[in-house]
């Protein structure tokens, strides 16, 4: 009788350990399949970004029109140097 009911338990136990990897391995496709949404939304982010970035250093109209004018006053003179130190 105590065959028995040890060989029932360790059967009882190997199902069990079944089980809880069967979960597990469904856990982890699901965490895969999350951290790959998360990585390609990162990418995404990223491409944002850069893309903003890009099209920061193309100046607007408005941007173009003031360096006009600061180059055209500089060579008439208007504008002279004063540093930092001395605006303290």
């Amino acid at each position: 009788m105590v065959k028995q009911s040890s060989m029932e338990s360790k059967m009882e136990s190997h199902q069990e350990i079944k089980k809880i990897m069967k979960q597990f391995q469904l856990y982890r496709r699901v965490t895969d399949k999350e951290i790959k949404l998360l990585n390609m939304k990162i990418a995404k982010l990223q491409k944002m970004i850069e893309r903003s970035m890009m099209q920061e250093d193309n100046p607007d109209e408005y941007e173009v029109k003031a360096i006009r004018n600061f180059e055209a006053e500089k060579t008439k003179g208007k504008l002279e140097f004063v540093p930092l130190d001395s605006l303290n």
